[in-house]
């Protein structure tokens, strides 16, 4: 696994994506992806509807554990608060974010998911046919925005290791570069770049553009704090910094993640937010009790960390190598096409996630329970 990935060899596609966006009187025309370009597969209707068919459904990052019983007898008590606006909730909880990491609230921007806080990032960056920069593979949901209203992606491969291939990165940067996204911990590679490189980088970079560090995975590390990049933003430098309920959580149905940035920043963002907000009243109340419950994540982490290591141990028994992860899934080369791959273990009722890059199909697998684990393995052992 020592091959650096070459664009040539990622998956060729000539798919056309339309949307009926219109973004003031701008309208946003069909977007063709051009051969070369980095497209997950897999990614239809069909994995979706057939989901509830399955015996371990590992192809989300879900976390298996959440909601935690708290949030959960929260809910209950809120359900009846279900004909009101979230508005008061929504700022008692940018209140208690901005207390808790020492920033001020007009420093957080909530949202449904880091998901919709990525979408308009990358309407407000790309807009203008505005250029951003990352890693590709990555997570794609502000780049194919990005790509829908205008603007140009600028891919930098990753290392031979699969981490972020920084230097690269900041010699790719020209006068043109609106904003660098950088994934970390990665998705669909989990891997994860030093800490203090990463620190040097942003201070370097955010002189000259903004960085937008995507932190979905980070409660994830043991050194979760240390690992952030959210101490720049405290600095006042050009960072957002994004996470989200989804994963460690287990909020990834009710829809809440937030980001910290320089108020200019969030202005920006805030302007591509719904009015009357995307947030429900009892998925505030839900991120308030979860974001509490700190003893619920911590054993979550525990779990996550036993069940992947046990499917580390299956993966090497079986003859397969895997990229390390530094989150709740991990990614590994497959023996056979990435479709039929999917379809076999969906037979053996697992879902599973596949990509095609460096000339390689992959399959990511998110981390379930002990038991979703082992019928992970039976179901790989059986096609290998």
């Amino acid at each position: 696994m020592s091959t650096i990935m070459k664009r040539r060899d990622w998956l060729k596609s000539g798919a056309i994506l339309t949307t009926g966006l219109l973004l003031g009187s701008k309208e946003i025309k069909a977007l063709t992806i051009e051969p070369g370009a980095y497209l997950p597969t897999g990614e239809i209707l069909s994995d979706v509807v057939s989901s509830k068919d399955l015996k371990a459904r590992l192809m989300y990052n879900e976390n298996p554990y959440g909601p935690s019983q708290k949030t959960k007898e929260a809910l209950i008590g809120v359900a009846g608060n279900g004909n009101r606006y979230a508005f008061d909730q929504v700022r008692e909880l940018k209140r208690i974010i901005a207390q808790h990491e020492g920033l001020g609230e007009e420093n957080i921007l909530i949202g449904a998911g880091s998901s919709e806080i990525l979408t308009i990032a990358g309407v407000a960056y790309g807009t203008s046919q505005g250029t951003v920069l990352s890693a590709a593979p990555t997570f794609m949901t502000l780049l194919n925005t990005l790509q829908k209203v205008g603007g140009k992606w600028q891919q930098v491969p990753l290392d031979e290791h699969y981490v972020h291939d920084l230097d690269a990165m900041k010699s790719t940067i020209t006068r043109d570069t609106k904003l660098v996204y950088i994934c970390n911990p990665a998705n669909p590679t989990g891997t994860i770049v030093d800490h203090n490189k990463l620190r040097e980088f942003c201070l370097e970079v955010s002189k000259k553009t903004t960085v937008f560090i995507d932190e979905a995975y980070n409660e994830f590390l043991p050194n979760a704090k240390e690992a952030s990049m959210l101490d720049l933003v405290k600095k006042g430098h050009d960072i957002i910094v994004a996470r989200t309920f989804s994963k460690v959580y287990g909020l990834a149905g009710l829809r809440i993640g937030y980001a910290f940035a320089q108020p200019g920043v969030i202005e920006r963002l805030s302007k591509f937010i719904t009015r009357l907000s995307t947030i429900s009243s009892t998925s505030v109340k839900a991120a308030e009790i979860a974001y509490a419950d700190q003893a619920f994540v911590q054993d979550c982490v525990k779990q996550n960390a036993a069940a992947k290591e046990y499917t580390y141990g299956v993966l090497k028994r079986l003859g397969y190598d895997f990229v390390p992860s530094h989150t709740s899934f991990f990614i590994f080369p497959i023996k056979m096409e990435a479709r039929s791959f999917m379809d076999k273990m969906r037979q053996r009722g697992v879902g599973i996630r596949s990509w095609q890059f460096e000339n390689k199909n992959w399959c990511r697998v998110s981390i379930g329970t002990m038991e979703e684990m082992k019928l992970f393995g039976h179901a790989l052992e059986q096609i290998s």
